[in-house]
């Protein structure tokens, strides 16, 4: 039989995310193109976005070019998330870019995936190539406790988010609500796994 799920937030009733989420708009409308694997995942961080950001629309697939809603986006003012050759900081985009305009009028894109599926998205859709490209310069190390990476420097696209946005509006207050949704996702994970898999398996 299956378990019983929130209508809301998509889990399992004994593990619902729904008291830890408030809705507010984002200083900029948010934009996930999302890896069709990432979906279904149990601990998929870009659900959260929608949950929490009023202003956040996510599209699923692997090309966009031929997608309706996508190519109405990208008539707007729009910078993607990316590192690559061409991308400059946060700081550096504000002062070229948004010097005398509407923050609000703006798209931050996001891929979600693993590394190697969001590099395929970023070389699949050559229209990403044409937009402005930013990349945070970290201070903290995430806080994805269940996920094996190399170092502590790759970040949750829950978090990439956060940090990007609150980083453009240079108000690191705003934004709250995913990453305590995050924070208690992952708690919860870990209580069912047990304290001893997760010590053996993620702890370094």
């Amino acid at each position: 039989m299956p378990r019983e799920c929130c209508s809301r937030c998509h889990r399992p009733v004994q593990v619902c995310l729904c008291k830890y989420i408030t809705c507010s708009k984002s200083p900029m409308n948010l934009v996930v193109l999302q890896h069709p694997s990432e979906q279904k995942k149990a601990i998929g961080t870009a659900k959260l976005l929608g949950l929490c950001i009023k202003n956040c629309s996510r599209i699923v697939g692997e090309c966009f070019s031929n997608h309706k809603t996508f190519e109405e986006i990208l008539q707007q003012p729009c910078v993607v998330l990316f590192p690559n050759d061409s991308a400059i900081t946060l700081h550096e985009f504000q002062h070229d870019y948004l010097q005398g305009t509407d923050i609000q009028s703006w798209n931050l894109i996001v891929i979600d995936g693993t590394w190697k599926k969001a590099k395929k998205i970023w070389y699949l859709n050559p229209q990403l190539h044409t937009l402005p490209s930013i990349v945070l310069s970290q201070s903290e190390p995430s806080t994805y406790r269940i996920r094996k990476v190399p170092n502590d420097a790759y970040l949750s696209t829950v978090e990439a988010a956060v940090m990007a946005l609150r980083g453009l509006a240079n108000d690191q207050t705003i934004l709250e609500s995913p990453l305590v949704a995050f924070k208690a996702m992952i708690d919860q994970q870990i209580q069912i796994m047990g304290n001893e898999t997760y010590q053996n398996n993620y702890q370094k």
